[in-house]
């Protein structure tokens, strides 16, 4: 299985467990494009769409560009009362539109599945001049002492991984180069913050929409989440889990 086409499998529990984005990082990413009604979007990776209903109710006309045929599935049902709305089912790489064509293109936790030397220049071929490129992540943290109680088992199955997840500012270093890099201007970061709390099967089900674990042999991927289950209730049976999205804004000039 394609890392990442691995979500589709499993589109329904994708859908359930993901998180969605805070309202503030929508209202600062219109306030930074300046969104108008009927503004033209293009949503690279919607996955079920956990930041396509803020645009939409924007007014924007969203264009989704989304690989996974059962997300596209989902999408289009949970979005069917919108006309502003479309979806292509295909890769962001394979996509096709005249320059200048968008006035906001943007993605959430999925822009990394693109390779940078195709999206970026890609993004900017399609905004209009002074269209703006929005890309955005959510790492899901939790607390050392329950972080610690997991980390064996990340250990056994992951030795070369730094997990449970930690606050990645190489990561967020990076994403914000990558726009300089590639000709994006009045570049900004901005960190919005969300918590949650998961019971033993809750953080189960939603470890189980990630690609790494998704992939994994059956037999495998059952002995790991074993270990886990085991780490969780030796921590009394929930899971803390602090959401860290960051946001990086660019602005096409050219």
């Amino acid at each position: 299985m394609e890392l990442k086409l691995s979500f589709n499998e499993n589109a329904e529990n994708y859908d359930r467990w993901r998180p969605r984005y805070c309202p503030e990082l929508f209202a600062d990413i219109a306030a930074y494009a300046g969104l108008q009604k009927k503004a033209a979007a293009l949503e690279v990776g919607p996955g079920t769409g956990q930041a396509t209903q803020p645009f939409l109710d924007l007014g924007c006309r969203v264009t989704a560009v989304e690989p996974g045929e059962h997300m596209a599935a989902i999408l289009l049902k949970k979005y069917q009362k919108y006309p502003n709305f479309s979806v292509q089912n295909g890769f962001f790489e394979d996509f096709s539109a005249p320059s200048g064509s968008f006035d906001l293109i943007y993605a959430g936790t999925a822009f990394h599945w693109v390779p940078p030397e195709i999206g970026y220049p890609k993004a900017k071929d399609f905004l209009r001049p002074g269209g703006t490129l929005a890309l955005f992540w959510n790492t899901p943290v939790i607390p050392d002492t329950e972080s610690d109680a997991m980390e064996s088992a990340y250990r056994h199955f992951f030795p070369n991984e730094s997990r449970p997840p930690k606050f990645p500012q190489k990561k967020f270093d990076k994403r914000e180069a990558l726009m300089h890099e590639y000709g994006f201007s009045f570049v900004q970061r901005r960190y919005y913050y969300k918590e949650r709390v998961l019971s033993t099967k809750e953080y189960l089900l939603l470890l189980d929409t990630y690609s790494d674990i998704r992939t994994m042999e059956q037999g495998r991927k059952e002995a790991f989440l074993r270990e886990i289950e085991q780490a969780i209730l030796s921590c009394g049976g929930f899971v803390h889990i602090q959401d860290i999205m960051d946001l990086h804004l660019g602005k096409n000039l050219e």
